[in-house]
Formats: structure tokens, C-alpha cells, sequence
């Protein structure tokens, strides 16, 4: 019998997803925003906590103590330098920090699961290029524009560009975001990938994509 692919883990496809959704459809919280991918590690983060303390094959290492001192550190840092504002953002970057990494942790845990987690990925990276392409040739921000109209949220956008293409924002919230998105796993697509066709595809796919934002740190990144 031919082998079936094995299935993305549920946590892993709601955080892409989660990215993917733009910032109109955040929730708010006696005053704090919350994007849907802060929403979707708030969830799943004590989830992930929970699954490596009671799986018999799972356990916290070392490593972990550390990075969850690192988000403390992160938290108290900004909280000490600048009050609640500063909590209010160290708190943002410890559980973006803490929730994906304990989210990878706790449910790709094998070859198998870390395969289809990049066949994911690569397709999410690949929406929200088609979604950025218009933007880019046409010069104008769509996504951010009609979910203004339904909404009624002004997510503050502006017309910038650069060798005569406009920089795309697609459903992030700068095009520094939408680059980011799109080339941080170069490496990984890169050395994950035996066959040198699907590894220059993908490298293609990824280049391409972060290139519609036009933004320098993306492009530094995939160098």
C-alpha cells in the first residue's frame, strides 16, 4: 500500500491560519488588542505546556527553563523601564516567543510531522503572495481597504514605492511583517529538502513572495 502523507498538527495549521488573518479581526480586551495570532497562542500556549507535562514520551528539558526565563526577562525588562505600556509590550513579545516555540515543541515532534508542517507552510506563504501580488502591480492596499469599509477599523496604511512597484501590505499590518512572514524559513526549506529542483522552487516561491513587500530587512534576511 502507498504510504499516505502524514497530516499537519492541528495547532500548527491554526497558527498559519491565525497569521494569515488580518488585523481588523482583532479582539479587544479592557484596552489591550489582540491580534488572531496572539489570540490563537493564548489558547494553544498552556495546551503545549500541558502536553509535554503529562505525555509519558515528552518531557521539560534544560532548554525550555531557559527560554521561559527569557520570557520573563523579557516581561520585567520592559515592564521596569517603562510601566504598564512596557508590560503591556514585553508581554506581547514573551508569549509570541514562548507560545510558538512551545507550540513547535510539544507538536512536531517527528521527520514526518516537521515535512508536513513546511508543505504548510509553503502553501501559506504562497496565499498570502497571491494576496500581495494585486497590491504590488496595481498600487493599491485591498485587503486593508475592504475590510475598512466592513469593519470600520482605519488600520493606518500608506501608498509607498519602490522601483516603481508599490511595497504590499497584503492582510499583515506593514510590509515588513508580509516580508518577514514569507522569508524566515528560507534555511529551513533550503537544507530540509534532498531534490535540488524542489529546493530551488522553493526558493524561488520564497524570493518571490517576500520580494512584493519591497522591504530591505526581508530581502537581508533571505541573504
Amino acid at each position: 500500500m502507498p504510504r499516505t502523507k502524514p497530516k499537519v498538527p492541528l495547532p500548527v495549521v491554526l497558527i498559519l491560519v491565525s497569521f494569515l488573518c488580518p488585523t481588523e479581526f482583532s479582539l479587544y480586551i479592557a484596552g489591550l488588542r489582540l491580534p488572531p495570532h496572539r489570540l490563537a497562542l493564548l489558547l494553544l500556549f498552556p495546551i503545549a505546556i500541558a502536553r509535554l507535562v503529562v505525555s509519558p514520551d515528552q518531557r521539560i528539558r534544560g532548554f525550555d527553563i531557559l527560554f521561559i526565563l527569557y520570557g520573563l526577562w523579557t516581561f520585567g525588562v520592559y515592564g521596569m523601564h517603562s510601566g504598564q505600556e512596557g508590560f503591556v509590550y514585553g508581554g506581547s513579545l514573551a508569549l509570541e516567543a514562548l507560545g510558538g516555540y512551545f507550540v513547535a515543541r510539544a507538536f512536531v515532534r517527528t521527520t514526518d510531522q516537521l515535512r508536513a508542517t513546511m508543505r504548510a507552510s509553503i502553501l501559506a506563504i504562497v496565499a498570502a503572495m497571491l494576496i500581495a501580488l494585486p497590491e504590488t502591480l496595481l498600487g493599491q492596499i485591498f485587503t486593508h481597504d475592504l475590510l475598512r469599509q466592513i469593519t470600520g477599523y482605519h488600520h493606518p496604511i500608506g501608498i509607498e514605492t519602490r522601483l516603481g512597484l508599490t511595497r504590499a501590505y497584503g492582510t499583515f499590518d506593514h510590509p515588513i511583517h508580509y516580508g518577514t512572514f514569507c522569508a524566515a524559513l528560507l534555511a529551513l526549506f533550503w537544507y530540509a529538502e534532498n531534490r535540488a529542483t524542489n529546493r530551488k522552487i522553493n526558493a524561488g516561491t520564497l524570493t518571490f513572495a517576500t520580494f512584493l513587500g519591497l522591504s530591505s530587512a526581508p530581502m537581508l534576511c533571505l541573504g
